[in-house]
């Protein structure tokens, strides 16, 4: 699968999840180039309990605020919601305030396995990789 090029007025310019009960899983996917005026250039999840990418890469996302290519989030922590990343790269994403590739925050278990993070340029912190409890 490929997605690209997507412009969102809000979050997640090429892919958004929002559902308590809803799961992400992608495999070998492409997904570029996006732009959200507020959160996660390509990639934004909301109260997703499981998030899995295995393989494929993200790439060139801009958010005018956090997660240039992903931003990962819940209004609580939960020990159980994971987020689970293999095998991808993840480069040249453009943040505004912080993760300038990744923004995860309040998710109970991170695993980031054969990850490349690289290139990605953040005004305040984590270029790369921002990743809180708040």
């Amino acid at each position: 699968m490929t997605v690209s090029g997507g412009e969102a007025g809000s979050n997640g310019g090429n892919i958004a999840v929002t559902n308590i009960g809803a799961q992400l899983i992608m495999t070998d996917a492409t997904v570029a180039n996006g732009t959200a005026t507020n959160t996660g250039g390509n990639v934004y999840t909301l109260n997703v309990p499981t998030v899995t990418i295995t393989g494929g890469a993200i790439t060139g996302g801009t958010a005018s605020n956090h997660g240039g290519n992903m931003y990962a989030t819940h209004t609580s922590i939960v020990a159980s919601r994971k987020l689970t990343m293999k095998e991808v790269t993840v480069s040249n994403g453009t943040a505004k305030n912080n993760g300038g590739n990744l923004y995860i925050a309040k998710v109970g278990v991170v695993k980031l396995e054969n990850v490349t993070c690289e290139n990605g340029i953040a005004k305040d912190s984590g270029s790369n990789v921002y990743l809180t409890l708040n």
